[in-house]
C-alpha cells in the first residue's frame, strides 16, 4: 500500500510537461483502487479480531476495495486500447463503472457476508473482473489479434485467466475466504 503511494505521488507531481493531466487522471484511477483496496485489506486483516461488528464492518470494505481496484484496473487498458475509438471506449468505461457499482452494492450487504453465501462472493468478482475479456474480444476483431497480443496486452489477460483458475480452486477449498 505504502508503495503505491510512492509511486503515486511521484507520478502525480511530475510536471505536465512530462506527464499530461489526462494520463495522470487515467493512472490516477488505478491507484487510487490499488491504494483503496490494499488499505482496505490492511485494515480488514488488522481489526477483523477486534468484535464480529467491527470485522463485518472491513469484511465489507475490504470487498469494495477490490471492486474499485478492478475498476481502476480497467480504465486504463480500455481509454489506451480504444483511444481512437470514443464512442467504444465510453460505452465500455461505463460499463465498467455500472457493474463495480453493483459489485459494491451487493458488498455492503449484510447478507452476503454470510459463509453460505461464498460461492456468490467469489462469483460477483469474478464475473466482473473477467467481463474483461468481452472489450477485449472486440478489440481483437477490431485491430487484429497479433496487435491484441503486441500492444494491448492479450498475454496478460491469459496470466489473468490462469490467475481466476487459482481463485476458483481457492473457492473449492474448504478455506475461510
Amino acid at each position: 500500500c505504502f508503495a503505491f503511494v510512492g509511486v503515486a505521488c511521484y507520478f502525480l507531481t511530475r510536471p505536465s510537461i512530462e506527464i499530461q493531466l489526462q494520463e495522470k487522471l487515467i493512472f490516477g484511477a488505478f491507484f487510487a483502487g490499488a491504494i483503496v483496496c490494499l488499505g482496505f485489506s490492511f485494515a480488514f486483516h488488522t481489526l477483523s479480531c477486534h468484535s464480529e461488528m467491527v470485522g463485518k464492518l472491513f469484511s465489507k470494505l475490504d470487498y469494495c476495495g477490490i471492486a474499485l481496484l478492478i475498476m481502476g484496473s480497467f480504465v486504463p487498458w480500455l481509454y489506451y486500447g480504444f483511444y481512437c475509438h470514443y464512442q467504444h471506449k465510453l460505452i465500455y468505461l461505463s460499463v465498467v463503472v455500472v457493474l463495480g457499482l453493483l459489485s459494491i452494492v451487493v458488498s455492503l450487504w449484510d447478507k452476503f457476508s454470510e459463509p453460505n453465501l461464498r460461492p456468490l462472493r467469489a462469483g460477483v468478482f469474478m464475473c466482473f473482473g473477467l467481463s474483461g475479456i468481452i472489450p477485449a474480444i472486440h478489440y481483437g476483431l477490431m485491430e487484429g489479434w497479433f496487435t491484441q497480443i503486441s500492444r494491448a496486452s492479450l498475454g496478460w489477460l491469459v496470466l489473468f485467466s490462469i490467475h481466476k483458475k487459482g481463485t476458483k480452486d481457492k473457492i473449492q477449498s474448504k478455506d475461510k475466504m
